[in-house]
């Protein structure tokens, strides 16, 4: 069976960083195939000329041929990127380069023939699907019977997908070392980051790693409402986050501050900040994650999402929390919870920094 392409914002961002490049062979993602073209720019609006690039990287299987089971041969490299029967995922950019118009679209997963050279078919020759018993490559894949095309779910490798409804996290630890201190007797011991209770409490970091996974997922599945209207676009390739105490540790000395974050140093530029009114750790957690996640609820709030923005995070945006919570490549999450007086300072660094 073969899946209908839903344009990701990721590709998109990758395809634009091929194109600025400048040059016919960019690099590519190991995990990605990718059509690729430059040609003189004639015209101001480039539009036109990258859809007839598009056209012609699917009309190069009228001159080389298909075979009737649609084996791969030489020559149809760009066709079999386009068309091959497991492609779920696609996205496209394009870049002025001195008079050069340089197009670029990244395709997921990669066609086999570009792991294996000569092998396969470029996708199973059949009828369409009937219902969704006939899309079994992913989990979860449904069949849409006005087009014929299966609606992908998600492959099995978790590293590749997006978390899924039933993937509600209990906070592990990442493997790197960290140093004990002695454990206070008037907090329970922690299980998660043991010898660091005075950090947070284990209900406070489940809470963030939940608040956290909880918010990806929906982002992952294009369900987050913006305050501009509309919602965010789906995400494929969103990771679920880990809880990382080593992490934990680092936001901790920056809340035994008592103090507003400086942003000027280079080490704090992807962490979060809250003070919260409250002096429970859980509470303060929950508080600090309803205001992150309240700046793509309000008023006006928005993802630039538009064809070509890649979702580039921009600061007249003013999302740059929300941001942090559901940056692509961010993998850990450790957080400090410190009591100030009457507030709690509330701070979450994440990996990579």
């Amino acid at each position: 069976m073969r899946f209908s392409v839903d344009w990701d914002c990721i590709l998109e961002t990758y395809a634009q960083k091929a194109v600025d490049q400048c040059q016919d062979k960019p690099t590519v993602p190991d995990k990605l195939s990718m059509v690729y073209k430059a040609v003189d720019l004639t015209t101001c609006n480039p539009t036109p000329l990258f859809k007839n690039q598009t056209q012609e990287w699917w009309n190069v299987v009228k001159t080389v041929g298909l075979d009737a089971q649609a084996n791969f041969a030489s020559g149809l490299e760009d066709f079999a990127t386009l068309a091959h029967g497991k492609a779920t995922r696609i996205g496209c950019a394009q870049k002025n380069c001195n008079g050069k118009l340089h197009m670029a679209c990244m395709v997921y997963p990669k066609y086999a023939y570009f792991k294996a050279p000569s092998s396969g078919k470029i996708y199973q020759v059949g009828n369409p699907c009937a219902g969704n018993a006939d899309c079994k490559t992913y989990e979860g894949s449904t069949c849409a019977s006005a087009k014929g095309l299966c609606k992908a779910g998600y492959p099995g490798n978790t590293t590749d997908t997006p978390p899924g409804e039933d993937t509600s996290s209990t906070a592990t630890t990442s493997t790197e070392s960290t140093s004990t201190e002695a454990t206070t007797t008037t907090k329970p011991a922690s299980t998660i980051c043991p010898g660091k209770e005075a950090m947070s409490t284990d209900k406070a970091r489940n809470t963030i790693l939940n608040g956290h996974n909880d918010l990806r997922r929906a982002v992952a599945n294009g369900k987050v409402p913006m305050g501009s209207g509309g919602t965010t676009r789906p995400c494929a390739k969103m990771m679920r986050l880990n809880y990382s105490c080593p992490l934990e540790a680092e936001a901790y000395e920056l809340a035994k501050q008592c103090k507003e974050l400086d942003r000027t140093a280079n080490n704090n530029r992807n962490v979060n900040f809250f003070i919260s009114s409250k002096t429970n750790k859980n509470e303060a957690a929950t508080e600090a994650l309803a205001k992150w996640y309240g700046e793509i609820t309000a008023t006006g709030a928005h993802l630039d999402q538009a064809t070509g923005a890649g979702n580039l995070l921009k600061p007249d945006l003013k999302i740059d929390s929300f941001a942090r919570m559901i940056w692509a490549e961010n993998i850990n999450v450790g957080c400090g919870i410190n009591t100030c007086g009457k507030q709690s300072y509330v701070v979450c660094k994440y990996d990579p920094t």
